[in-house]
Parts: structure tokens; C-alpha cells; sequence
């Protein structure tokens, strides 16, 4: 075989290779550099929600007591919201819509940890797992902000 055979062939082999593999790098970087961009995103909404309930508890008087912990929990989640929602550019939204987005915040105290999330009550009047639970229809089921203390 020629030089110029064996040029043609290796064209025909190393050039789609390589067009793969530089697409394959530029969506990797891309990747990378929005995922980076999210996580700094995050990382500053989760500084102003933590920094909101530092300065809660220590201007608080009563920050001893179970439903003051609470009402400063509710209103650091509610500048976590608020400036995630300044961070992504989506400061017409509230807490009702980026709250889809966001799974559960969980916050760990001296005296157990707080989960704020969405809770969905599906139980039926059929399923007797406790004997003084509380049932609902299941047709009516209600996406509820409840704060748990475990």
C-alpha cells in the first residue's frame, strides 16, 4: 500500500475520532462549569439562611424556648428562599415555587435537628398502621410545610 493509502485510511479513522472526542470534552467542561456555578449558587443561599438564624437566636430572648427555635428556623428558611431565589435571577418567585426544588432542609441543634419538607399525607382509613393516627381520604391528598423535632 501506498503512503497516501495509508494517509487516506488513517483520516478516514482518526478524524471522526477526534471531532467525538472534542465534542464529548467541550459538553464535559460545560458540564462541570454549571455544576460549579449551582453549587457556589447554593453554597451563598445556604450562608444567608444559616447566618439569618445565627443572628435570630442571638438577638432573641427566648431563644431557649421550642416555638421561638421554630419561628427563627421559619424565617432562616425563608431567606434561604429568598436569596436563592436572588441568586438565580427569580426574584418574582417565592418560597411556594423553588420549595418544589429543594427535597428538605434539615437543621441540627443541641436538642435534635428540625426537617422542614414537603410532607404528603396518603393514608386511608384502611391502612391501620397506629392506632391513633389520623386519616384522611386519599383523593384529598395535601402537600403540608410541617417542621418535625426527632
Amino acid at each position: 500500500m501506498k503512503i497516501q493509502g495509508l494517509a487516506v485510511l488513517a483520516i478516514i479513522i482518526i478524524l471522526p475520532m477526534a471531532i467525538i472526542l472534542n465534542s464529548y470534552s467541550a459538553n464535559e467542561i460545560k458540564t462541570l462549569d454549571f455544576q460549579m456555578n449551582y453549587d457556589s449558587r447554593l453554597k451563598v443561599a445556604t450562608y444567608d439562611g444559616i447566618k439569618a438564624f445565627q443572628m435570630n437566636m442571638s438577638n432573641s430572648s427566648t431563644s431557649g424556648f421550642s416555638d421561638s427555635k421554630m419561628r427563627d428556623i421559619k424565617a432562616a428558611i425563608k431567606t434561604f428562599y429568598n436569596s436563592l431565589a436572588s441568586q438565580f435571577s427569580m426574584s418574582g418567585y417565592g418560597e411556594d415555587v423553588l420549595s418544589e426544588y429543594v427535597p428538605a432542609i434539615v437543621y441540627t441543634l443541641y436538642d435534635g435537628y428540625y426537617i422542614y419538607s414537603d410532607y404528603k399525607n396518603t393514608l386511608s382509613e384502611s391502612d391501620k398502621f397506629y392506632a391513633d393516627a389520623t386519616y384522611g381520604r386519599r383523593r384529598n391528598t395535601v402537600w403540608v410545610k410541617t417542621i418535625y423535632l426527632l
